[in-house]
């Protein structure tokens, strides 16, 4: 989608995303930034701000600046529509200086929601002198930015729009998902694209590489409550909340067997916070969760576990999964009492 930002390779001095569907406008202008931002080796030339905690003084001076030791910088302004900008007696500002003369070797990327300019970009598309006009009546800075700047409104997807969306966002991982899924899920979590990528993740992370999507999938992960998945149980164990967990686990098992769904679960939980251990001084959450890989949404649950079991717990609750597996697939016992009684030694494990 990007693609369509460059002249000839070369990126847009200052691009707008904004509409009703966060989750497009956010993740577009991350992949803009990210592009531009792969080009530095330095990394002193891509920086993030957001419009509650910033001026636009300090905005247009770092995206004016010239690059250290780079062809390029990128600056990245969220929740630009939160900025307070006022002009001079003489009308006089400086975004209008700067989205008049913006520098080459600069990209200036601004988000928000804009509700104002909800539906220009449709209304561009049925008559463009008309929408034209509307952008030219529009209060400042709105009115500036969508004439001087590139830009691209993401609208509320329609039902319709879902199921292919999910179709393609599974694709880029090399996964598929089936037509039941999509329904399952649009049912479960609603229209929000924001939750539904999540919502992926999660069963992206425990499924096999390359594995489809199915209905059973999202039974599994996500569950019949909402209440009542693999992931409650890790946050309710990563607090030693043995009450919540025995629920969970109580509720998971009432309606479909999902005994090794959450034995391999909990192994793979266990595990990277083990390999957590050696990390808790590294203060970037997105290193730690590629270097583990674990979902960066979910961090705070792993660290909590550390935090709480140690490294002899974490070892022993490692042990207890898989004496646990080997009883579920070894004897004839009840599966939700072998499931408990694993509960049960993983929740007060000694340190």
């Amino acid at each position: 989608m990007i693609e369509t930002l460059f002249d000839n390779g070369h990126p847009p001095a200052v691009a707008l995303f904004f509409g009703e569907e966060d989750y497009l406008v956010e993740s577009t202008a991350r992949e803009l930034f990210e592009r531009i931002a792969a080009e530095d080796t330095t990394g002193m030339n891509a920086d993030i701000l957001d419009g509650d905690s910033t001026t636009i003084d300090a905005v247009v001076s770092m995206a004016r600046a010239y690059p250290m030791m780079a062809e390029h910088r990128v600056v990245w302004v969220r929740r630009f529509d939160s900025m307070t900008l006022r002009k001079d007696r003489k009308g006089r500002d400086p975004l209008s200086a700067f989205l008049s003369d913006p520098p080459s070797h600069s990209t200036l990327i601004i988000t928000g929601s804009f509700e104002s300019a909800h539906g220009i970009g449709a209304a561009m598309k049925r008559n463009a002198s008309a929408a034209q006009k509307k952008i030219a009546g529009m209060r400042f800075p709105l009115g500036a930015l969508l004439q001087h700047a590139v830009w691209m409104e993401f609208p509320q997807y329609r039902d319709n729009q879902i199921g292919p969306w999910l179709t393609k966002y599974c694709k880029q991982f090399g996964s598929s998902i089936t037509d039941e899924a999509i329904e399952l899920l649009k049912v479960r979590i609603g229209p929000s694209l924001r939750e539904l990528a999540l919502e992926v993740d999660k069963i992206r992370t425990y499924l096999p590489d390359g594995s489809p999507i199915t209905e059973q999938a999202v039974r599994d992960v996500v569950g019949s409550e909402r209440s009542s998945t693999i992931f409650d149980l890790q946050k309710a164990l990563a607090k030693r909340n043995i009450t919540e967990a025995q629920r969970v686990v109580h509720a998971m098992l009432s309606t479909t067997r999902q005994e090794m769904l959450i034995i391999n679960g909990l192994s793979r939980f266990f595990v990277s916070c083990f390999m957590l251990v050696d990390l808790r001084g590294n203060t970037d959450p997105a290193t730690v969760a590629q270097r583990v890989g674990v979902p960066q949404f979910a961090l705070n649950d792993y660290m909590d576990a550390v935090q709480a079991y140690g490294p002899n717990g974490l070892e022993r609750a490692i042990v207890a999964l898989t004496e646990a597996d080997s009883k579920l697939k070894s004897t004839g016992s009840d599966g939700l009492t072998i499931i408990q009684s694993m509960i049960a030694s993983l929740a007060v494990p000694a340190r």
